[in-house]
């Protein structure tokens, strides 16, 4: 098996109640689906996990990482995710910390420099990142 290039995670919300009915509250993660495209084309082994699924933990996440030598992980999030981004990304780096961790997504594109101070973000993607 190829390891995996990138992993791409969603963030999810801090609000409990928006996991109750998720096929009513949110959206597929098309900026993911977007970056994960263009990184196929310049062949990267890429994946992504939608973690605004109740079913998708944080057990989850880290069996892929154990199991697919991934070597970046790409964390998109808005404003109501970014706390629970950055909890996520300091349990990857605390299981692997030679992961590389970008942040994408609306809130940090006018975050970034907070994003950063955060010490568990390696990178931070602003704007459009699949068009840098």
């Amino acid at each position: 098996m190829k390891p995996l290039d990138v992993l791409f995670l969603a963030s999810p919300p801090s609000f409990p109640f928006v996991l109750q009915e998720p096929h009513k509250a949110i959206m597929p993660p098309l900026g993911l689906g977007y970056m994960a495209t263009v990184l196929k084309n310049y062949d990267y082994n890429v994946s992504i996990i939608d973690m605004y699924h109740s079913e998708v933990t944080m057990s989850c996440v880290l069996e892929q990482l154990n199991t697919q030598k991934v070597r970046m992980v790409g964390i998109s999030c808005t404003t109501d995710t970014y706390n629970n981004a950055v909890r996520i990304a300091g349990i990857i780096k605390s299981h692997h910390p030679d992961c590389i961790i970008v942040f994408g997504g609306p809130h940090v594109s006018f975050e970034y420099e907070a994003a950063l101070k955060t010490e568990v973000v390696d990178f931070v993607v602003i704007n459009e990142g699949e068009n840098g």
